[in-house]
């Protein structure tokens, strides 16, 4: 036999009454919601929903065993079961109706307030366990919704080009980044069809790595946009994970089609600095060797035209002394070329209509090509002047043409083109020739003075490099494109200037005629080559001056101190060991102490000795010269021409 105590615990919601349907006893779950209600009546604390008649033990008694709906506190908690009979009155075992888990928390209910043999309370738990089996898979199902909407949310927000491509080679999916950069058709469409011939080979090399097993690739790609650009791209390829389709793959790529270029630019400029830089230098290497080189020559000249004069016309030396003469102007030539690509600027005030001067050049040069090579001159018929003095910019064309014809030995096309450059900046000048073209390595030594492909004794190497020399010197650009046999195109930007009268020259005339200076002149030379200071010297004594020679600056300062009076003349040097002969030039005229002077240099700034020319009248003598350019030019100056 079960006492009450066990009755109680393992029926926690049986009611127990005595014969007056009071209570006296409840189940622990009952006695914990109602407390102690010991000795109440059971219509005090529970309801009957669904029965009919009085609650009486008549009519109890005919309803032992039926099902009956048991509520308390107006029916918020209903207990299904049945009354039995038992000694002390009767017995009510009955469990709350409940069908879900959610309901029990509602009704202040747990799991634990159940029987553990009570059947509910198994299906309770099952309950619980399904509910929170559904849970966590709701969970993982709102996680999985949650991390989908992300990665989709990084697929269409990227700037990057996602692309998934099936085995078949047929894009399958792309994000909205590769419709903007490749077209908006994209699905369906061959992937080689958007690459570059030299890219499809990169992506079937790519395909191969990843079948091979690796687990990515990294590619650099060029795709055709949607508007026909090229569109270069780096990235890695793996292999798709998705079923059904296991060669497919996944391309990440980013768009560096910008990045490519400004570093394809810097190298570009890196590597045009190096060449200007290599080039400046050897243009000051050149520019010294031809200033030393003219000091050399312009003694020679002196001493040979001197030697000559006291040599008898019938005297067959005569001709030795022309044979010297001659190859010291062979020498002065080559001097001048070297000079050109050191220097290279004309005067201030130089211009030249190129296409009324190129027209002009055409049957001469068409003479110097040869009938193996055809010229070929276009232009806009409109005048263009640049920055270049007439013979530079003959000279440009004429050792181009010439560069061009060698280039061509079995003949070809030779093409001149001149067209204005936006906004009437200047010119574009182009020289392109059909001939056999040259390397890369080639094309960056072409400029270097005396750098020639040319058998010996073919040319001396100067020509390339007086053109870059007179371009750059104006401040223009100058560019060659060629490959081996493609031919080669030079490119120059000249720039403009308006058009103007004709130039003044201030350089000497070689049609004036010398003659002795009356008045016993005094003449201050400044010169730091010796041999060239006693021949010059010699030169000023033949026309009747009294010189004072000087080997620098300071010597030079220390003879106008001491000579009472300004001299008649000042022939000086400009590039000298203790600093610069037009700074004094400048200096003495400023105090009244030279009114007229010479300056001789093969290397300088003509540009500031053409402005003092204009502003004290004075004359220039290039070096190398002979005494007779001496006489005509000192006869200039001195006689006001």
């Amino acid at each position: 036999m079960i006492n009450s105590e066990q009755v109680r615990e393992l029926f926690p919601f049986s009611i127990g009454l005595d014969t007056e349907l009071r209570v006296t006893s409840l189940g622990r779950s009952l006695h914990k919601r109602l407390g102690d209600s010991t000795s109440r009546l059971f219509s005090d604390l529970f309801e009957l929903p669904r029965w009919i008649g009085a609650f009486d033990t008549a009519t109890l008694d005919m309803r032992l065993g039926r099902p009956v709906i048991v509520a308390t506190e107006q029916g918020m908690l209903s207990l299904m079961g049945a009354f039995a009979k038992i000694d002390e009155g009767y017995l009510f075992l009955g469990v709350p109706s409940v069908e879900r888990l959610e309901e029990l928390a509602p009704l202040g209910l747990a799991i634990d307030d159940f029987a553990a043999h009570d059947g509910i309370m198994n299906h309770l738990f099952l309950l619980q366990r399904n509910q929170a089996n559904a849970d966590q898979a709701m969970a993982a199902a709102r996680e999985l919704v949650t991390r989908a909407r992300s990665y989709k949310q990084l697929v269409e927000q990227s700037n990057d080009i996602i692309l998934s491509v099936r085995n078949n080679g047929m894009v399958g999916l792309a994000n909205p980044a590769a419709h903007n950069l490749l077209g908006p058709e994209l699905a369906n469409t061959s992937v080689e069809k958007l690459l570059s011939r030299e890219s499809r080979q990169v992506w079937t090399g790519a395909l191969s790595g990843l079948r091979e097993g690796n687990s990515e690739m990294w590619v650099e790609l060029s795709f055709r946009g949607h508007d026909g650009d090229p569109i270069i791209v780096e990235g890695h390829m793996v292999r798709s994970e998705a079923k059904g389709d296991e060669d497919a793959v996944l391309a990440f790529l980013r768009d560096v089609t910008e990045k490519t270029k400004v570093q394809s630019d810097l190298d570009r400029s890196t590597v045009q600095l190096r060449q200007w830089q290599k080039m400046e230098a050897i243009g000051r290497l050149a520019g010294g060797i031809a200033h030393d080189f003219n000091n050399l020559l312009s003694v020679i000249i002196g001493a040979g035209n001197l030697l000559k004069d006291d040599i008898p016309t019938t005297d067959p030396r005569r001709d030795d002394v022309d044979l010297v003469l001659l190859s010291a102007e062979k020498g002065a030539a080559l001097a001048r070329q070297l000079l050109l690509f050191s220097r290279g600027e004309p005067s201030s005030d130089a211009r030249t209509e190129v296409v009324r001067q190129t027209q002009g050049l055409i049957q001469i040069l068409t003479r110097i090509i040869g009938k193996r090579v055809s010229l070929d001159f276009q232009n806009s018929g409109d005048p263009i002047h640049v920055a270049l003095e007439t013979g530079q910019f003959e000279q440009i064309l004429m050792n181009l043409v010439i560069n061009a014809r060698d280039a061509m030995p079995e003949g070809g096309t030779v093409r001149i083109s001149i067209a204005p450059l936006p906004d009437n900046q200047g010119a574009l000048l182009e020289v392109t020739d059909s001939g056999t073209g040259m390397t890369e390595e080639v094309a960056q030594k072409i400029f270097e003075p005396f750098y020639t492909t040319k058998e010996a004794g073919s040319g001396t190497g100067l020509g390339l490099s007086v053109v870059y020399g007179i371009v750059t010197g104006i401040r223009g650009e100058i560019h060659v494109d060629s490959a081996p046999g493609q031919g080669t195109t030079f490119s120059m930007r000249l720039p403009g200037v308006a058009p103007a009268s004709p130039d003044r020259s201030t350089r000497a005339s070689p049609s004036s005629t010398p003659e002795l200076i009356p008045g016993n002149p005094r003449a201050v030379l400044l010169e730091d080559n010796a041999d060239l200071r006693r021949l010059t010297t010699r030169g000023l004594e033949q026309m009747g001056f009294e010189v004072y020679p000087c080997a620098s600056i300071a010597e030079a300062r220390a003879e106008f101190e001491m000579l009472s009076g300004a001299p008649d003349l000042l022939v000086t040097d400009v590039m000298l060991e203790d600093g610069n002969g037009l700074d004094l030039a400048e200096e003495l005229a400023a105090k009244g102490q030279t009114r007229k002077a010479v300056i001789t240099t093969g290397h300088a700034n003509l540009e500031r000795i053409d402005g003092l020319i204009l502003q004290h009248g004075w004359r220039l003598l290039m070096k190398p010269f002979s005494p007779r350019q001496l006489s005509l030019v000192v006869s200039q100056v001195m006689s006001g021409l």
